[in-house]
């Protein structure tokens, strides 16, 4: 089926000193031009501390979610998900115990014009463009809107090597918006496409260095390590 492109299926579980896991898992089904997308993902780790509580606590977050892709041509797509998430923050006072509900949908267009190789885009460019609403069904308790927009260009710069621009932009409003961090990773659900990375510099999850909208730039310049390797 892999050889076909029909089915994808991949899965990954870590474990981490019996103190922190992670998993994921997806399958992908291509027979007809919809593309159907199901993912599940979870993190977490144990003995963290709250300095805002003064307490340990334990967190743990799970997420599944169902995305179709469909292609208007070679370089465009409309990408539609529905996305649960749960959160749960255990403290050894268990009086201040809370979880978070989160119930997603997602509508983004996708641009790839890039070249080059498998796996190794040497020029052309990429383009997302996606609105995403967290509400108050089927037991969700957060709500939020959300807008992004993102850029990839790559310039080639000679043989399996390019320079490649990042641009990204992202609002978020709502009664539980402005939750985006410069520090650390906030990966939350709602289908390909949705990791942010952090900024050096920047603790992970600080108050003070979260906000309601986010704009990010970087350059980067691509190199192979090994110039004739096998895919």
């Amino acid at each position: 089926s892999d050889l076909l492109n029909i089915h994808q299926a991949a899965a990954l579980v870590d474990l981490h000193n019996a103190k922190s896991f992670g998993y994921q898992a997806s399958y992908q089904y291509s027979r007809y031009r919809p593309q159907l997308f199901l993912a599940a993902t979870g993190l977490g780790y144990q003995g963290a501390f709250d300095p805002s509580f003064g307490l340990d606590y334990d967190y743990a977050t799970h997420s599944q979610y169902a995305a179709v892709l469909y292609p208007l041509d070679r370089r465009h797509a409309l990408v539609g998900s529905l996305g649960s998430s749960v959160q749960t923050w255990r403290y050894t006072d268990s009086s201040v115990n809370y979880a978070k509900q989160t119930r997603l949908g997602t509508l983004a267009f996708v641009r790839d014009a890039a070249t080059g190789r498998y796996l190794v885009p040497l020029g052309g460019n990429r383009a997302r463009l996606a609105l995403n609403q967290a509400s108050d069904v089927l037991g969700g308790n957060v709500r939020y809107y959300d807008a992004v927009v993102e850029g990839h260009q790559f310039v080639p710069t000679g043989g399996q090597t390019a320079a490649a621009l990042r641009v990204y932009g992202e609002q978020n409003l709502g009664r539980d918006g402005g939750g985006l961090v410069l520090g650390g990773v906030d990966g939350g659900v709602g289908g390909p496409g949705g990791l942010r990375g952090g900024v050096r510099g920047y603790k992970r999850f600080t108050a003070a260095d979260t906000g309601s909208r986010l704009a990010g730039l970087n350059a980067e310049w691509r190199f192979p390590i090994f110039s004739d390797i096998d895919y």
